[in-house]
């Protein structure tokens, strides 16, 4: 091989590596079958981040919490605040694994509620166990006070005039798999207990305040020794005071998000307890009264999230083997369309309705190159714009550039 063709070979090499990088972690468009992306953002506020909750804060700007993993400490759960354009104003990190829940009040202080759990050292079983913290923070997130509950998971958090409900769970003891059971603890807004109703057997993952003051909460039961499939979800509805009124099941689902829709809700989940990385993603449609009316099985193998998107529904969560997916329901629960994110090594775990009929969505992605914290706002009102008739933008400079490097390679080897 020549000096001039050995330069030009190792060129050409060096292009086609740039260009995979390149191509491999430039930044990910959003979802296809959704319109009007307008924000697409990722943050690293440690080795690892990854959003589980979102609010719109009243100044326009953005709530944003979840874990980040930090050595050596046990705050590992994060809170973010940004301005409209998703650009950090703060950050914090607070005990706990993640945060869960997030509401801010209307003079500007902020409710967290946060979780830590690990395998109990007692149970025979490796059962789970944990500890729930409920915190009040200033406008700067600074601690004001925090409520520690050894034993629970919490999961929500609403503001019912001067009381503070939080919903969520109680890990099972470690003789008992079975002994788990949902809770709603009430608090003043100076943290002070006021009481406390449970539901034996089941765990909370969502509550949804319904229009005659009381509540509707959802979540799963079962026995994860047996198997790590749940027996059933439910779907119960309680009064203000927290008394159980009526319940429905729904067998080998395990249920983690609500919202309603003319004449009932629609509910998501999977059959797998929250956090497992298998099972099936569903969506439930059911009357105001719990009927099951449509069941819909959806691409991945857990859904986390549901928001009003325009005239649809928009859920997103996880799929295999290990990246996120959106879908886009009908408010009779049928799957208009589908689509699993397989360029984006992560998973979706938050969808909330924002301002201007907008939704948010958060989760986790390495298509940065690191595990970074993925925020996205979509507006369904937005007119997608016409497509071009040749590639998508980028693509022709990168076929491009491969065909050049192609071809000196080829020259290269063909003179040699």
């Amino acid at each position: 091989m020549n000096p001039r063709s050995a330069i030009l070979q190792k060129t050409a090499w060096t292009i086609l590596l740039a260009i995979c990088i390149t191509g491999f972690f430039g930044t990910v468009t959003a979802v296809e079958i959704v319109s009007g992306e307008q924000k697409n953002l990722t943050y690293s506020l440690a080795q690892y981040t990854d959003i589980f909750v979102i609010e719109e804060a009243r100044d326009g700007g953005y709530l944003i919490g979840g874990h980040a993993f930090r050595p050596n400490t046990d705050q590992k759960a994060f809170l973010m605040k940004t301005n409209p354009d998703g650009e950090e104003i703060w950050s914090q990190m607070y005990k706990g694994k993640r945060i869960v829940s997030i509401n801010e009040l209307d003079d500007g202080r902020i409710l967290i509620a946060s979780l830590d759990d690990w395998v109990n050292p007692d149970s025979p079983t490796a059962a789970m166990t944990g500890t729930g913290y409920l915190m009040m923070l200033d406008q700067n997130g600074d601690l004001i006070w925090n409520k520690e509950r050894v034993g629970d998971a919490p999961a929500a958090i609403i503001v019912q005039g001067e009381e503070i409900l939080l919903a969520g769970w109680t890990w099972a003891p470690a003789d008992d798999p079975e002994g788990v059971s949902g809770f709603l603890t009430r608090y003043s807004l100076d943290g002070e207990f006021l009481g406390l109703t449970t539901y034996e057997g089941v765990s909370i993952h969502d509550i949804l305040q319904t229009d005659d003051g009381g509540y509707l909460i959802i979540g799963n039961t079962g026995d994860p020794v047996e198997t790590t499939t749940v027996r059933y979800g439910h779907l119960t509805k309680i009064d203000s005071s927290g008394e159980v009124i009526w319940r429905e099941q729904y067998d080998e689902r395990s249920l983690f998000a609500i919202t309603e829709v003319n004449k009932g809700y629609l509910i998501v989940g999977g059959t797998h307890p929250y956090g497992y990385s298998e099972g099936e993603a569903w969506a439930l449609r059911v009357s105001d009264e719990g009927d099951l009316i449509r069941e819909e099985k959806l691409q991945g193998y857990a859904a986390y999230g549901i928001a009003p998107f325009g005239d649809h529904y928009l859920v997103a969560g996880a799929t295999g083997p290990s990246n996120p997916f959106m879908a886009i329901l009908g408010s009779d629960g049928t799957v208009i369309d589908s689509e699993r994110l397989l360029d984006a090594d992560g998973r979706f775990t938050e969808v909330v309705p924002i301002s201007d009929d907008r939704v948010a969505v958060g989760g986790w992605s390495r298509h940065t190159g690191e595990v970074e914290g993925w925020f996205l706002i979509f507006d369904p009102q937005t007119i997608p714009a016409e497509p071009e008739p040749t590639e998508s933008p980028g693509f022709g400079i990168l076929a491009a550039a491969v065909g050049t490097a192609s071809a000196t390679l080829i020259y290269t080897r063909k003179r040699n």
